[in-house]
């Protein structure tokens, strides 16, 4: 009975290990862009909502491998289920026309394209 018991408690506990390291790579895939400025923007409205692409001047390895190559210079978010999308948006757009640099937070992907869920702008 005992070694019986030692047996699901070794199982329990090498269960929850293996949950803490599946959770730590989903954190620690998320990170920050360097500091750059806004190239270009691209947007299209299909399937009853807005995707927004925003490249930057500086090229940053995927911390998600969401694309084949590792080395990324454009980011997508899309409206659907994204309640600061416009609030994304428009920081980007007027981070642009002031010619300001900005910083992206970076959690997941969009199809092929890392995506941003949070912008810093650098006065």
């Amino acid at each position: 009975m005992k070694k019986n018991n030692l047996s699901k408690r070794a199982l329990t506990l090498l269960a929850a290990l293996m949950l803490c390291i599946a959770s730590m790579n989903t954190v620690l895939a998320a990170g920050y862009t360097d500091i750059g400025y806004v190239t270009q923007v691209w947007t299209q409205n299909a399937d009853n909502y807005d995707t927004f692409a925003v490249q930057l001047s500086i090229t940053h390895i995927d911390p998600d491998n969401c694309a084949s190559g590792n080395q990324v210079t454009w980011y997508r978010i899309k409206s659907e289920g994204n309640a600061g999308y416009k609030t994304f948006v428009s920081t980007i757009l007027a981070a642009a026309a002031a010619k300001k640099q900005v910083k992206l937070y970076l959690d997941g992907c969009v199809d092929v394209k890392p995506r941003p869920t949070n912008a810093f702008v650098y006065y």
